[in-house]
């Protein structure tokens, strides 16, 4: 099986997942990005977005006319965050305005997650 296909099924999953939480549980997302700043959460996260990113970069750094050159900005997102999580704690402020926007938020992330689905189990 293609790399980018496997990477596309694990995206799918996890973008559907965190879009329907975002749409049902609004008050336990708002915590948790409270709860993100300055945390052993937030460290965690960082070294987890490097480590994707780094994998999925090495893996697969493609940048050509189909869809899998979103894998690939997928992991160069991944490893960007991951750094700027850990090396600047206080960049997961960026995202509290946004959180006014979470219905927004929420669709948009599950259709991402529809997209990968399409991709990694369908296509």
């Amino acid at each position: 099986m293609d790399f980018a296909i496997i990477v596309a099924q694990i995206m799918g999953i996890m973008y559907l997942s965190a879009g329907i939480g975002i749409l049902v549980s609004k008050t336990n997302f708002t915590k948790m990005v409270d709860e993100l700043q300055g945390s052993v959460i937030g460290m965690i996260g960082g070294a987890m977005g490097i480590v994707m990113g780094m994998i999925i970069i090495s893996q697969h750094n493609v940048w050509d006319e189909g869809w899998t050159v979103l894998v690939t900005l997928v992991g160069w997102l991944a490893l960007i965050k991951g750094v700027a999580y850990i090396a600047f704690p206080k960049t997961i402020n960026i995202f509290k305005p946004l959180l006014k926007y979470q219905t927004s938020i929420g669709y948009f992330v599950v259709i991402i997650g529809l997209v990968f689905s399409y991709f990694g189990f369908i296509a």
